[in-house]
């Protein structure tokens, strides 16, 4: 026999004879050799799928990123307009609290220098 026919071809030593007999391989050898090499693609192939994913977004998952940036960089803006908005409303309660003791000390009958010391407390506008 030539190494060529043994290549593509188990045998074994049969102990009685010393001879070399052929290894005839069932369906459920093939099946189990053949399910390795599928499922270790599947897994390849899962895990390639996955790092893709991470690494590189859809066109669809791009835009919907840039669009959730917009939208933050919006809320940062309506924020900033927000802070603007209480510190008016703030100076605006002090100046109304303000002109209502002036308005309770004219009544009253104060003398009109503390009135004025009251307004020239207030450095809002």
């Amino acid at each position: 026999m030539t190494n060529s026919k043994l290549k593509n071809r188990h045998y074994r030593i049969n102990p009685e004879t010393l001879q070399l007999e052929r290894i005839e391989h069932g369906f459920r050898y093939w099946l189990r050799r053949s399910g390795g090499y599928v499922i270790g693609g599947i897994c390849l192939g899962v895990i390639f799928f996955y790092t893709f994913l991470y690494f590189f977004p859809s066109p669809r998952e791009a835009s919907l990123m840039q669009y959730n940036r917009n939208l933050s960089a919006q809320i940062e803006v309506m924020d900033q307009q927000l802070d603007q908005m209480q510190i008016v409303l703030t100076d605006l309660a002090q100046f109304a609290e303000r002109q209502t003791l002036v308005a309770v000390a004219i009544e009253i009958g104060l003398a009109e220098c503390t009135c004025m010391l009251v307004v020239e407390g207030y450095t809002g506008f």
